[in-house]
């Protein structure tokens, strides 16, 4: 019970510390919408690595909230996944595409398929009925046809592009290639939080993605 109750109070001291206090409760209710903690995630590794957008798993977030006072485990119980973060570079319809396969009708029919958060900047109105993009912006300004993003993926994905969103990685490097910008997501995320307090996220009032039925 000694050695036991040693190793506790090491692994509470790392574990149980508080790295950062929210306005209020954010949520992750559902993997096949955006969400607040989907966009606050998306944000701290665009802001934080600096390139045009991220496109986080959605399954990456592995709860449904976080209480206004985030220790270490809290932060590693609901984002368990330390992956890499890979950066491509895509066109406007190569982007398009890939927008379009994840939001393909089984994504919203119970099927085992990749949904995305995306990260401040993007504004995409989605019609279910016609399956079409009706809007399509980036910072406000509507994007053109030959404009180039830089895009961050984290490794899971950027190893199975075929499948989350039906292009392949030698489409991409077409455009340029790959490279690794970190190899520890969760460590940036981490930091940004330890780094900044009483944040607040709503998605009602910066909406990123519409579905339009």
């Amino acid at each position: 019970e000694e050695v036991i109750n040693n190793y506790k109070s090491k692994t509470d001291l790392k574990y149980g510390r508080v790295i950062t206090r929210f306005k209020r409760e954010l949520t992750h209710p559902y993997g096949y919408q955006e969400t607040e903690l989907g966009d606050l995630f998306a944000d701290i590794l665009q802001k934080s690595l600096g390139l045009d957008l991220m496109l986080l798993g959605s399954g990456s977030i592995r709860g449904e909230k976080l209480w206004p006072i985030v220790t270490l485990q809290d932060l590693m119980e609901i984002f368990p996944y330390d992956d890499s973060i890979h950066l491509v570079k895509v066109t406007w319809n190569q982007l398009k595409r890939m927008l379009l396969y994840m939001l393909r009708d089984e994504s919203f029919e119970g099927e085992h398929t990749e949904f995305y958060q995306f990260s401040e900047g993007l504004h995409v109105t989605y019609n279910r009925t016609n399956h079409e993009i009706e809007k399509f912006t980036f910072e406000d300004q509507p994007i053109k046809d030959d404009q180039i993003f830089k895009l961050w993926l984290q490794k899971f994905h950027f190893i199975n592009l075929k499948e989350a969103f039906n292009i392949t990685l030698e489409e991409i490097e077409q455009n340029g290639t790959h490279r690794i910008v970190s190899t520890s997501c969760r460590d940036v995320i981490e930091e940004y939080l330890s780094n900044n307090q009483h944040i607040n996220v709503s998605v009602e009032e910066n909406q990123r993605l519409i579905v339009k039925k």
